[in-house]
């Protein structure tokens, strides 16, 4: 008796597991499909940053991809990829679980430069906007609804990690003078090393 029970015990927890790895490889599957069809929709405003930035023989690799909803603001600036590879910057793509992908989208504003040193995922929801320097290290990835304004420069180091909603500026946008009416607050850069990681709705300022 004691020998069926634990047989029985042991299969029903066999089916359970099998039940749970195929509805696990459902989920993935169906993010699969889902990421694919984002890629499809974002593909002529992926051609366009690419070829309106990189050299044709890099362009043609696509390694930047957009999402489709990704506003394009600005492109006045310059972008520079150091590491050339399909799909290694991913901007506007991707899930959260604090954002909605569906009512967010990512701005690009680069009237500056902006520097890719290797793999980079910027998620939806993101606003950049950049008049300086913009450096993302290898392997950073910049979580959703999340802000970056840059006048100077603000550089991301390798392996960087940062949550929802943060916020990186190096500028207050605005002049404060003393009595001798010099201005006071001038734009500072800010520096963020390797393997750091950033908590949700935090601030970075100069």
């Amino acid at each position: 008796m004691l020998f069926l029970k634990n047989s029985n015990y042991f299969c029903n927890l066999f089916i359970f597991n099998n039940c749970l790895n195929y509805l696990n490889m459902r989920i993935k599957t169906k993010n699969k499909i889902i990421e694919n069809w984002r890629f499809l929709l974002g593909l002529p405003k992926s051609i366009i940053i690419n070829f309106r930035y990189l050299a044709f023989k890099d362009a043609v690799k696509l390694p930047i991809l957009l999402s489709h909803k990704t506003k394009l603001k600005n492109l006045r600036g310059k972008i520079k990829v150091e590491k050339v590879k399909f799909g290694i910057i991913k901007i506007g793509l991707g899930n959260s679980q604090a954002i909605d992908y569906k009512y967010y989208r990512a701005v690009i504003d680069n009237q500056g430069e902006i520097v890719f040193k290797g793999k980079c995922k910027i998620t939806s929801g993101t606003k950049i906007s950049v008049l300086g320097t913009l450096v993302f290290g290898n392997n950073s990835n910049i979580g959703g609804n999340s802000v970056i304004i840059c006048h100077k420069k603000i550089e991301f180091g390798d392996n960087f990690l940062s949550s929802w909603e943060t916020q990186f500026m190096d500028t207050d946008q605005h002049p404060i003078y003393n009595m001798q009416n010099e201005i006071i607050n001038h734009d500072k850069e800010i520096y963020l090393g390797n393997n750091v990681w950033i908590g949700c709705r935090c601030t970075i300022i100069k």
